[in-house]
């Protein structure tokens, strides 16, 4: 039997949304929607199949996120009550990954992002330019996916 990549990603983000947390099926979900795998209407359709309580899942999809660890972070951030919205623009700071409800600019990034002088110093010239120096943070991919403790 013959199945389309069109199929076979709707069928495997099926498989995603049932079977996953629901911060990492957001982030999937993020990612295709982001990268034009998957349409909005595609995605309708694949949760019309599904048991309705995933809707709730689908909910808090954002294809603005520009990395898996950010729906990862923004999804546990709405699990404890906070507010937040990806790809904040912030005067003096730029694009910011997630932006909470109370000002806070949280930058959810890669091990590569800040590994070099040039990157390092780069955010920390972001930090400065926020004016207050704890309404940036810094979190690495690994504590995002790996240690979230909400």
């Amino acid at each position: 039997m013959h199945c389309s990549t069109r199929t076979a990603r709707e069928e495997a983000l099926g498989h995603v949304l049932t079977c996953q947390r629901a911060e990492f099926a957001v982030a999937v979900v993020d990612s295709c929607l982001h990268v034009r795998l998957i349409d909005p209407a595609a995605l309708a359709d694949v949760l019309s199949r599904l048991p309705r309580r995933l809707s709730r899942v689908v909910r808090l999809t954002d294809p603005r996120a520009g990395s898996g660890p950010e729906p990862v972070t923004r999804v546990g951030l709405t699990i404890a009550g906070i507010e937040c919205e990806p790809q904040v623009k912030s005067p003096g700071v730029g694009r910011v990954d997630v932006g909470t409800d109370d000002g806070a600019l949280l930058d959810v990034d890669g091990r590569q992002r800040d590994d070099d002088a040039t990157s390092f110093e780069r955010g920390r010239h972001r930090d400065r330019a926020a004016g207050v120096p704890a309404s940036r943070a810094c979190i690495r991919r690994r504590h995002a996916v790996l240690r979230w403790e909400a």
